[in-house]
């Protein structure tokens, strides 16, 4: 803008006569209006710098807490269905959800973890109602078999869950042994303000320990993937997880992993969930400043 802005007024100083010939008086108005017009511009490009440094400041850490949320609320549903399918093979033997009701209909293979119509307070200390549906063909631990994940009237306290999470088991890898390929699309309704919130996701889901045991309690995983989401204002970002997220049914929330957050032409964020012990704290990272959060 300073380079156009500049050309056009030099050119109206040569090209047009009445200011070439003009005498020192008038000459020294002109130049002296250039100059007032230059150091507007100037001023206005060094706001423009001023206002994109305040756009990798950690000025505003929704974004981070969003995504963080889509991504829990991903991982809970699979979690809990696929604990449930066993839960309910072994008898409801596990106590992990007093709250819910499961069926696992093997006829028409299906699984169904239901909350009820009332808010239930569980055991990670969030309040859910609604049902978790997840949908198979063949044996539940076919390989190639795709399952899906549905949600039915599903609150996480405030949110209403709605999408779709695809699960394909593709068997073991001798590089990173059992694993999952995900595909989901999902929104989380505020049901207060009617904000929403949606993410896309294609990632991977690797069992790191338990593959060989009955007790699906003690099943870890490593959460790898990228995708997009958009925020209730219509902000996209577009993430991706730089070091796998580690999650275990003995903790509420990922024990370790960072993500990357890019928003649409702008500076990377980094979301990391940390590397020790297991705690609702992560940090958020723009350039230089650096933010502690607490995850719901």
């Amino acid at each position: 803008m300073l380079s156009i802005t500049f050309s056009f007024l030099i050119s109206n100083i040569v090209l047009n006569k009445k200011i070439t010939f003009m005498n020192g008086k008038k000459l020294f108005t002109v130049i002296a209006a250039f100059a007032t017009a230059l150091t507007v511009i100037v001023s206005a490009c060094k706001k423009d710098d001023d206002d994109n440094d305040d756009l990798i400041k950690v000025e505003n850490t929704d974004y981070g807490l969003y995504n963080a949320r889509m991504e829990q609320l991903m991982n809970d549903a699979l979690t809990f269905t696929q604990q449930s399918y066993v839960a309910g093979k072994l008898n409801m033997k596990s106590t992990a959800f007093s709250c819910a009701t499961v069926t696992v209909d093997t006829a028409n293979r299906t699984v169904i973890v239901d909350f009820g119509t009332e808010y239930c307070l569980c055991k990670d200390s969030r309040k859910r109602k609604g049902r978790i549906i997840r949908r198979y063909t063949g044996k539940f631990a076919d390989t190639g078999k795709t399952q899906n994940v549905i949600f039915d009237n599903y609150y996480v306290n405030d949110f209403k869950v709605d999408g779709t999470i695809s699960s394909t088991y593709k068997g073991v890898n001798a590089q990173i042994g059992s694993y999952y390929v995900l595909s989901a699309n999902l929104s989380a309704t505020n049901s207060i303000t009617g904000e929403i919130t949606t993410r896309t996701t294609e990632g991977r889901r690797i069992v790191k320990t338990g593959a060989n045991t009955e007790d699906v309690y003690d099943d870890t995983y490593a959460i790898e993937g990228y995708g997009l989401l958009t925020m209730p204002n219509g902000a996209k970002y577009n993430y991706s997880i730089e070091q796998s997220l580690n999650i275990s049914p003995n903790c509420d929330w990922p024990l370790q992993g960072i993500v990357e957050l890019t928003q649409i032409n702008g500076p990377a964020r980094v979301f990391n969930y940390g590397g020790i012990g297991c705690d609702n704290k992560a940090t958020l990272r723009a350039d230089d400043d650096t933010k502690t959060l607490t995850l719901d």
